[in-house]
């Protein structure tokens, strides 16, 4: 492991602790180059929340908390023009009759790091019931949005196509995503994602989670001035274990993207941490044997656990142990592309090449399906 990863982790792991060392901080950082520590610090999307340990550690002449304090702030001012754009989808909504909650976005960087600025959100998911799509499509479009990709080089929308629309539908757990140009310097576009399952498209081992059902308790919160509903504190676990677990394993992705990344286990952590007060662990357990999940939590719990050592995580993964821990080796989503990893967690998390660590495991079916995903969403 390179010496920035290596001070990345010590420095997370900060967080667990109940005193603060400040010596091993300013010795780590003397011993990694700084420009280095800081791209690592943002291909994995923790340069805020680093900058502001370190800021604990009194290291607030470092280089890392200059760019780690100016991200925050711009991502607050982005985050408030994406929650301004909200507002209007949210009040057609419920002007509507719409039932609907809000998914992660800046409520949860709130709620798990108690700072907006921690996070960019940079689009927005609503989970909705299927059977209002099309009524939530004319809402959305009435208010200019276009269902297409923005094309940052000519700064406009390019709209799908009848194919596209129809591949998302039947192959991912949205809808076509929604696009708004914005013309503003920091968000040049706005997005919005209706999301019709909890899961993935590739998810065939259980049966499907009832939207109505899952946000029934749906629970109203208030976030940079703007009132929205939100998933009660349990559902929002459970949506947010399966939102990382689905990108941390899907092929695709982990070929395309950088989604396998260090933040995806600090939102849990975070998330599970500040709010435990307001979660009922036997209402937790109780939801994830109903909605058959308890295999994608206790994934999600135990990687996180790999790097933050928390006795609450070690208490949930004895009660979700499954018989069967196999799937904690594997990658991908349906059981048809499912393949065990042969390196260790850390060294796929921190490495510089992913489609170079994985490209041996893919066959000619998964490099099918990569190429059709890229060509259609």
């Amino acid at each position: 492991m390179d010496p920035e990863a290596s001070l990345l982790l010590l420095v997370l792991r900060q967080f667990c602790e109940s005193e603060t060392n400040k010596d091993f901080a300013s010795e780590g950082l003397a011993m990694v180059n700084e420009d280095k520590f800081i791209r690592l610090c943002n291909r994995h999307k923790v340069l805020p929340l680093i900058a502001s340990k370190f800021v604990e550690l009194e290291l607030t002449e470092s280089k890392t908390v200059r760019e780690g304090q100016n991200q925050i702030l711009i991502n607050a001012m982005a985050n408030l023009c994406n929650m301004k754009e909200n507002k209007t989808i949210i009040e057609n909504l419920e002007g509507n009759g719409i039932s609907y909650v809000v998914l992660k976005g800046s409520y949860m960087t709130l709620s798990a790091y108690g700072n907006v600025g921690y996070r960019l959100s940079q689009d927005t998911d609503i989970l909705i019931d299927r059977t209002d799509v099309e009524k939530v499509t004319d809402l959305i479009q009435q208010l200019g949005y276009l269902r297409g990709r923005f094309i940052r080089e000519e700064a406009k929308v390019k709209m799908y196509s009848r194919q596209e629309e129809i591949f998302y539908s039947m192959n991912t757990h949205q809808a076509a995503p929604f696009i708004k140009t914005l013309n503003h310097p920091l968000i040049p576009y706005h997005c919005v994602d209706l999301n019709l399952h909890l899961t993935w498209g590739e998810d065939t081992q259980r049966g499907d989670i009832s939207i109505a059902d899952f946000i029934g308790s749906r629970r109203k919160v208030s976030v940079q001035g703007i009132n929205y509903f939100v998933l009660p504190y349990e559902e929002f676990f459970i949506q947010i274990c399966l939102h990382h677990f689905k990108d941390v394993n899907s092929i695709y992705l982990l070929t395309k993207t950088p989604s396998l990344i260090v933040s995806k286990y600090c939102d849990i952590y975070f998330f599970l941490t500040k709010n435990i007060g307001a979660i009922s662990l036997p209402r937790l357990y109780e939801l994830m044997g109903k909605f058959q999940v308890e295999m994608y939590v206790h994934y999600m719990l135990y990687y996180t656990s790999l790097i933050f050592p928390s006795s609450l995580i070690t208490q949930m993964l004895e009660v979700l142990k499954p018989k069967d821990t196999g799937m904690l080796k594997l990658m991908g989503l349906s059981s048809g592309e499912k393949k065990e990893w042969k390196v260790d967690f850390f060294e796929r998390l921190f490495a510089s090449e992913r489609m170079g660590l994985i490209k041996d495991y893919l066959n000619e079916q998964d490099l099918m399906k990569i190429n059709y995903n890229k060509e259609f969403l």
